[in-house]
């Protein structure tokens, strides 16, 4: 006994259509998501390095100073944000509030990195620096002799 089955390549051929369209719009759906999950890493890391280069200015200023900075309130050194490459970057020095009793001076560098191209995406580093103490370069001995075996002797 022979059934009739005419119609059922064309039902067959719009489910897999169906089944075709779906499978491409879902793997669209992640493809987007995927992308912007990768745009937000890539804006993330570009505000840490922008950070970073903020960090890196921060130290620099302090090391160029003939002596530390007097006072406790913090204080931006640039004046306002740094523009470098495709955004900002923000410098907040806070000496410790021990600074003038201390034999160390301690400094608290804050730097805000932030991206300008479309979204914003910021980022944050902290540093903490101290100055060293010249005892760092002393010399101590008892007894020191040179390669002849003589005494030396520092003045």
């Amino acid at each position: 006994m022979m059934r009739n089955t005419r119609g059922v390549a064309l039902v067959m051929a719009c489910l897999l259509v169906t089944f075709v369209t779906a499978y491409g719009s879902a793997m669209m759906v992640q493809s987007l998501a995927e992308h912007r999950v990768v745009q937000r890493y890539l804006r993330l890391g570009a505000a840490f390095q922008l950070a970073e280069a903020g960090l890196d200015s921060g130290i620099r200023w302090l090391a160029t100073r003939p002596s530390p900075p007097s006072g406790t309130a913090s204080f931006n050194p640039f004046n306002g944000p740094q523009a470098f490459g495709r955004g900002t970057y923000t410098v907040t020095i806070d000496p410790d509030d021990n600074n003038p009793i201390s034999y160390y001076d301690l400094f608290s560098v804050t730097v805000v990195g932030q991206t300008n191209d479309g979204i914003q995406a910021t980022r944050q580093v902290l540093g903490l620096l101290r100055n060293e103490s010249f005892a760092r370069y002393s010399y101590f001995t008892n007894s020191d002799t040179s390669t002849s075996g003589a005494l030396v002797w520092f003045t």
